[in-house]
């Protein structure tokens, strides 16, 4: 029994001996089909669940992502606002945004468990925010750079920069959520 190969120049010659024989046996290739059926089944199934996590955390990530957006804005405009913004609307607006961070942070409990460090920064950096865009002196009187006047709320630029300041905790709480989420 030999096998020839020769490569001169530009072509290829096979040469194999003729008293060279091929056995398949019937046990050994229905193993080997059924072994392939079974890979490609179990890493299309596998696929499928990793897509369909994958999925759901991009969107758990974007509804942060979004929550972080809106009340960021909303909390630069109650307190850019040089006439003073209503006590009312400081109160609903956080009311509105309170609800709201609590069903994305009852989402993210399942998504994200191993952290919940993350979570209670981010509960505690909307909870600060709060405390200072709602903690009012008596009317008529201002108090660490807060003025309330009937039901107009004003801050003095040095408080706006605590608000500023807590905001940008609020946005690096909200950073670890979404990297925790990722993480899972």
């Amino acid at each position: 029994m030999y096998i020839f190969f020769s490569l001169p120049f530009s072509y290829f010659k096979f040469t194999v001996d003729h008293q060279l024989s091929f056995q398949i046996d019937p046990l050994n290739l229905l193993s080997l089909v059924v072994t392939t059926f079974l890979a490609l089944y179990v890493v299309r199934v596998l696929n499928r669940k990793e897509d369909a996590d994958k999925a759901e955390r991009s969107l758990l990530s974007g509804y942060f992502a979004e929550f972080e957006s809106k009340f960021a804005e909303e909390v630069c405009k109650i307190s850019n606002e040089e006439d003073g913004v209503d006590g009312t609307v400081v109160a609903t607006t956080f009311q509105k945004y309170g609800m709201s961070l609590q069903a994305l942070l009852d989402l993210a409990r399942s998504h994200a468990s191993r952290d919940e460090l993350s979570l209670s920064a981010l509960e505690r950096s909307v909870s600060e925010i709060r405390e200072l865009l709602s903690n009012t002196p008596t009317e008529g009187t201002i108090e660490d750079g807060v003025r309330l006047s009937g039901t107009l709320i004003s801050y003095s630029p040095r408080y706006r920069n605590d608000i500023i300041a807590s905001l940008g905790r609020f946005k690096k709480a909200i950073f670890s959520v979404i990297v925790s989420i990722n993480n899972y």
